[in-house]
């Protein structure tokens, strides 16, 4: 999981201090393959063995995208599993993982995921969520021909297409019934 730069060390010392005075060269470099359009990427990291105060001993990952990149840039990476695990192997799971982070931020601001007004009964909170789904779909079903099959797209961008399409329609509508208004009224006079 990916922690705020808040959380503290077993000795005290916060998670930022460790990334803040972190010389350039102690970063590895490694090549990712990604699900984009770019086939590899590559990452600088560097792997620490630590103490977190409420977690317990833990891998601390820094992995950066860009050699030159400063310590706001670094992600911070942490996981209990075992030191076997490469920390070419972590930042694989944060990648693939990335991708389902995207698609819950969509949902939260396209369909408003978690805004809605509903109890604490299980039944009506799944139907929250069906209903946000059910947008969702309409939405890519909708503007289907918007979506590019060679390019990464947004669902912010199929919702603002959409919104500018049904404008337009009702800008259409409304000139159509002034017209025909305009026109009853020339002929009654």
């Amino acid at each position: 999981m990916a922690l705020p730069r808040t959380w503290k060390f077993a000795n005290g010392k916060a998670l930022k201090a460790l990334v803040t005075h972190r010389p350039r060269w102690q970063y590895t470099p490694i090549r990712m393959p990604t699900v984009n359009t770019r086939p590899r990427r590559t990452f600088g990291v560097d792997v620490k063995r630590a103490r977190l105060r409420h977690v317990g001993d833990v891998t601390v990952v820094l992995s950066k995208r860009r050699r030159n990149d400063g310590p706001q840039q670094t992600n911070i990476l942490v996981t209990n599993l075992p030191e076997a695990v490469t920390a070419r192997e972590i930042v694989g799971v944060y990648l693939r993982r990335w991708w389902g982070e995207v698609w819950c931020r969509e949902l939260k601001g396209v369909v408003g995921l978690g805004q809605h007004q509903v109890t604490t009964q299980v039944d009506r909170v799944e139907r929250s969520v069906a209903v946000a789904i059910m947008a969702y779909l309409l939405l890519l079903t909708l503007r289907a021909k918007d979506i590019p099959a060679d390019r990464p797209w947004s669902a912010f961008h199929l919702q603002r297409a959409f919104a500018w399409e049904v404008m337009q329609a009702q800008w259409a509508r409304s000139a159509r019934q002034l017209a025909r208004k305009w026109l009853q009224l020339s002929k009654a006079a």
